[in-house]
């Protein structure tokens, strides 16, 4: 009897045991799976790379030099350049691509106006002109085969017409198979151009040399087209270091008005405030544009809210997830932005390892709490005397850090962190090194696409 009960008890234990190592056996399960569900977080760079900016960047240089050039004229003001401010973070920009895969698939789209921030005199040949820039690399020119020797495409009949000049009119060799005709006309029948037109740059006949491209604005520019209308290619801009040509295409679009970003965070005139949308795109588009523009005569050391425009027709709404950069367009060798303004005191700050992610660290703070960096100083950011000192936007910006962290979450306020400091676990703090490009990538881009991505989730 007393071996029987004894059993009985080790038999209750046993079971007991069986079912502790099940539940202990489910608890490493879901550890295990959390554990690989966080290691992509853990380490960015395994869960995703940064896409191939350094094609952006070469291009974007090489479309300012041959603005320059075209720009070469002799009007009483300067004009601007207003470049639409893409993210650009779709798969034909990963890493591996190289320069050949992402070269046909790359764009700008720019507003060309005649002055600069509203400097325009009552004389002004034009004000506004939109269009869309297509690069041809001078090695892709070649190997087509240039204008005139060019092969036709399927047996389909097409009419396109191009600015050619009279004095030297230029006809397309066609294959006698083929069934595709092209009509030449001169500079004067531009204007009554009428039908799309979605030839290959690079197999476009007659395309000319802008070598004045202010006087082309002038007498050759498409006008009154109706809308939804797809101009063909007027005629390319020659970047005379690299011989790279940029094919220029204009847009419908004759009236416009500039909203810098800055009126806009100070909730001027009866402009619609930001949502907090709004809010987190701009972040991600300004962020994604720093790697894409760093290094070229567009991006300004000393980048602001006063530099970034939206671009609308008059009484029109504004839509804020079009922001552009806009910049003087000057015959000079030198930074156009950097010529005309005067020197930052805070880049002498020696707290500010690197001026371009500082800048993207205050126009996110300026972006989230909705006032200007200058609004959100107290007397104590300052000097006694009331002045600005050389440390004034950094104890500003530091200051305001656990505000951020309050308003926009953790991801956001990371990123923040991350420019103001320069956190980035880099010996070099320099924007042209590879490594430091791909840690800003990682510490700031990454997350704040991630908070915007967890924000349309939630909403």
């Amino acid at each position: 009897m007393y071996k029987r009960f004894k059993f009985s008890l080790s038999r209750k234990d046993y079971e007991d045991l069986l079912q502790r190592i099940k539940e202990d056996n489910n608890c490493l399960k879901r550890l295990t799976s959390q554990n690989l569900r966080l290691e992509p977080v853990r380490n960015p760079q395994q869960l995703r790379k940064s896409p191939n900016f350094e094609v952006i960047r070469d291009c974007a240089k090489s479309l300012f030099s041959a603005l320059r050039s075209g720009f070469d004229c002799n009007c009483p003001e300067s004009h601007s350049a207003n470049l639409l401010l893409e993210r650009r973070n779709g798969e034909h920009l990963k890493e591996n691509k190289n320069k050949d895969e992402i070269l046909p698939t790359l764009n700008f789209r720019i507003t060309f106006a005649y002055g600069y921030r509203n400097s325009i005199s009552n004389s002004v040949m034009w004000l506004w002109k939109p269009a869309d820039v297509k690069l041809i690399d001078h090695a892709e020119d070649s190997s087509a085969g240039g204008n005139s020797n060019m092969t036709s495409g399927p047996a389909v009949t097409k009419t396109a017409k191009f600015a050619v000049s009279k004095e030297s009119p230029k006809t397309a060799k066609v294959a006698p198979q083929k069934a595709t005709r092209f009509a030449i006309t001169t500079q004067a029948d531009i204007r009554t151009n009428s039908g799309p037109s979605n030839l290959n740059p690079r197999t476009a006949p007659g395309m000319i040399h802008i070598e004045n491209f202010c006087n082309t604005m002038v007498h050759f520019w498409p006008q009154n087209c109706p809308p939804g209308y797809t101009f063909p290619v007027l005629g390319y801009l020659l970047d005379k270091a690299t011989k790279r040509k940029h094919c220029i295409y204009p847009l419908p679009g004759a009236s416009f008005r500039s909203i810098p970003l800055s009126q806009v965070i100070r909730g001027s005139g009866q402009l619609t405030p930001l949502k907090v949308s709004d809010k987190k795109y701009l972040a991600v588009t300004l962020a994604s544009n720093l790697l894409q523009l760093c290094g070229t005569p567009w991006l300004a050391r000393q980048w602001n809210v006063n530099d970034i425009m939206f671009i609308c027709p008059p009484n029109a709404p504004v839509f804020y997830t079009y922001p552009h950069i806009s910049i003087p367009v000057t015959p000079s060798k030198s930074n156009p932005i950097e010529e005309e303004r005067l020197p930052d005191a805070s880049l002498a700050c020696p707290n500010i390892r690197d001026p371009f992610t500082f800048g993207l660290g205050i126009l996110l703070i300026e972006l989230c709490l909705g006032k200007s960096i200058e609004q959100l100083r107290i007397p104590s950011d300052l000097n006694p005397d009331g002045t600005e000192h050389v440390t004034t936007n950094f104890r500003t910006a530091t200051r305001l850090l656990d505000d951020v962290y309050q308003e926009a979450g953790g991801r956001y306020g990371d990123a923040v962190r991350r420019c103001i400091y320069c956190e980035f676990d880099q010996r070099k703090a320099n924007l042209e090194d590879p490594s430091f490009r791909r840690a800003v990538y990682e510490g700031v881009v990454y997350w704040l696409e991630e908070d915007l991505k967890d924000f349309y989730y939630l909403v």
